[in-house]
């Protein structure tokens, strides 16, 4: 940590801590050592990618995601349920958070599930009818513990 690697082939093992099988890594002249199996062919083979792999890597667009904000929720199922060609309103939106868990991963998947229900009964998803999916749902999920 915090050393520069002395030559390419050092940087390469910096780059790839969890590439192992070489006996000593890559040598100064650029050929791969045996494996504690003697696979030296192959080895030499699998590593001899690796400062094409690190330079395409290296070029590589790096994008950092956040989990949304919580108050950002209500707003991102709306979107959602707009992108799936539906409308959902915003006492909608309230009344799912208020009675399932508040976690995106959780409720996009409750969603389209109730989603999918309405579509079936030809219906919109609004607070009535999601009150009765998800006492539908809540019903079934108590049956299936049961049996």
């Amino acid at each position: 940590p915090g050393e520069h690697p002395r030559n390419h082939h050092d940087a390469a093992r910096a780059d790839f801590p969890g590439v192992r099988g070489l006996r000593g890594g890559v040598d100064r002249t650029g050929r791969a050592g045996a494996d504690d199996h003697g696979n030296a062919g192959r080895n030499q083979r699998r590593h001899a990618a690796l400062p094409d792999l690190r330079s395409r890597l290296r070029g590589a667009t790096l994008f950092r995601l956040r989990p949304l904000a919580p108050e950002r929720h209500p707003e991102a199922l709306r979107r959602r349920a707009r992108s799936q060609g539906y409308e959902l309103s915003a006492a909608a939106v309230a009344y799912l958070q208020s009675r399932a868990a508040r976690d995106l991963g959780t409720l996009c998947p409750l969603l389209d599930r109730l989603e999918e229900r309405a579509f079936r009964e030809r219906r919109k998803l609004t607070v009535p009818l999601l009150r009765e999916l998800l006492a539908r749902e809540a019903g079934r999920t108590a049956a299936a513990r049961v049996h």
